[in-house]
């Protein structure tokens, strides 16, 4: 080889790489179905709301028995709280509030299928609310759900003529409250296991308590005392509730759940992200 001279490099047998300019209409089609598939989860979010709120019992006078007041701050469009007030015999009425984990569609959709099958269940006449909780807790199993999803519940049933109130609860972590005609409360200590793909043979308790006309119930859930997403220094916990329950007693239910709540908005400004829901059923006879 003379000097002076390199020789040619081998050439590699990769095929060469062009560069090209992301094309406009490419970009421009992948634009407008992201805003088609937002738009249809927009569509499809507000069909759940409406349900939901299709589904949800108003504040009134139910068979001259039952005055129910409610309230729910959402801290979504779509909520994971529910409850409702339904006939369980002649002389028997059921009262619950539930709290689904998560937020989104598929939980939406969950409080309306619980819901459903609480009225199944309602409509056959149990004296114990602990076998309407097996009865749900079998529905949901049945569901193959993920695991991390979950259902807890407080169950209520009011017996007019033997004036008593049997209670079940299915995980939930604020106990109902009783208040009495002169103003005393009492929390109803009965605990149990949420309703998740785990609890097909969970047991339930039931807490049978005497009652009066006159007496109030109140039911609500964990986001208006839900300390840990609270700012330092504001609190409004269990005790508090309490304490408005017993100043409120002069309220009729509805204005009841309206003191609580501004109350509450005024201890912690509502700073969890989680629903919120109250409810007071007063006993009419």
């Amino acid at each position: 080889m003379s000097r002076g001279i390199r020789p040619k490099k081998k050439l590699l047998g990769f095929p060469p790489i062009y560069s090209r300019r992301p094309d406009v209409f490419e970009q421009q089609q992948t634009k407008r179905q992201l805003a088609l598939e937002i738009e249809r989860i927009r569509r499809e979010a507000e069909i759940a709301h409406r349900l939901q709120l299709a589904v949800s019992p108003s504040d009134d006078i139910y068979w001259d028995t039952l005055s129910v007041g409610s309230m729910m701050i959402p801290a979504e469009e779509l909520v994971g709280d529910f409850f409702d007030v339904l006939r369980n015999g002649k002389e028997s009425f059921l009262t619950y509030v539930a709290d689904v984990s998560g937020h989104g569609i598929q939980t939406s959709l969950l409080t309306i299928y619980l819901q459903e099958r609480m009225r199944v269940h309602a409509a056959t006449f149990t004296p114990y609310p602990s076998s309407i909780l097996r009865q749900l807790a079998h529905d949901f199993c049945k569901l193959q759900m993920d695991p991390s999803l979950y259902v807890t519940m407080v169950v209520c049933l009011y017996d007019s003529e033997q004036k008593t109130l049997a209670v079940s609860n299915a995980g939930h972590n604020c106990p109902p409250l009783i208040v009495r005609e002169d103003g005393r409360t009492e929390a109803v200590p009965v605990s149990g296991l949420p309703i998740s793909i785990l609890s097909d043979e969970a047991d339930y308790e039931d807490e049978i308590i005497s009652m009066y006309k006159g007496d109030r119930i109140i039911l609500y859930t964990d986001g208006i005392v839900d300390e840990a997403a609270q700012p330092p220094g504001r609190v409004f916990g269990h005790e508090d509730v309490r304490r408005e329950a017993e100043r409120s007693r002069g309220a009729d239910a509805p204005g009841a759940v309206r003191h609580i709540m501004e109350e509450a908005r005024k201890g912690n400004a509502f700073a969890a992200k989680d629903d919120r829901l109250l409810v007071a059923v007063d006993i009419l006879r």
